[in-house]
């Protein structure tokens, strides 16, 4: 299944490729980017992948092709230490732990990149790009703080 292939690919660039201390718990495929996470022990950021909506180009589909364009949000968290919630500046711009410095790593790892399969082909149509990233919010109760960065990723089914 190649959205499979896609998801792991790109969960591997992330855990290799950023500066942010990812590893296989703090970094996972999800279902829905909405949904509060269960917020793994250690390091100061986590990341949530989460297959989104997908379309399929009219003109590039017939008996022989059929492309997509799948939608991959990507949710970066950080941990809120002891940020007042009425002031962002740590929270958004410090740069050991802030939410624009997972942004900027994230974008920086990907955006523009192909992803190839084990024998070294390409598995998408073009590369990666970043398409929209949503405005930061933060749960005082959990201590944590995110916002989303869609990804497309255009390959082909057939």
């Amino acid at each position: 299944m190649i959205e499979a292939d896609i998801l792991q690919a790109i969960r591997t660039l992330l855990i290799d490729n950023t500066g942010l201390g990812l590893n296989g718990h703090t970094c996972l495929i999800s279902l829905n980017p909405n949904v509060p996470p269960k917020i793994p022990r250690g390091g100061m950021f986590f990341v949530r992948l989460c297959p989104n909506r997908s379309d399929f180009p009219l003109e590039e589909q017939d008996y022989q092709q059929l492309a997509e364009r799948m939608v991959i949000t990507i949710v970066p968290y950080v941990r809120i230490d002891l940020d007042p919630a009425d002031s962002a500046e740590a929270l958004l711009f410090e740069q050991s732990r802030g939410l624009y410095r997972a942004k900027d790593e994230i974008i920086q790892c990907l955006a523009g990149k192909m992803l190839f399969d084990q024998a070294g082909q390409p598995m998408l149509r073009e590369h990666l790009r970043v398409t929209f990233c949503g405005e930061p919010d933060y749960d005082q109760e959990n201590r944590i703080a995110w916002l989303t960065i869609d990804v497309n990723a255009v390959f082909d089914r057939w």
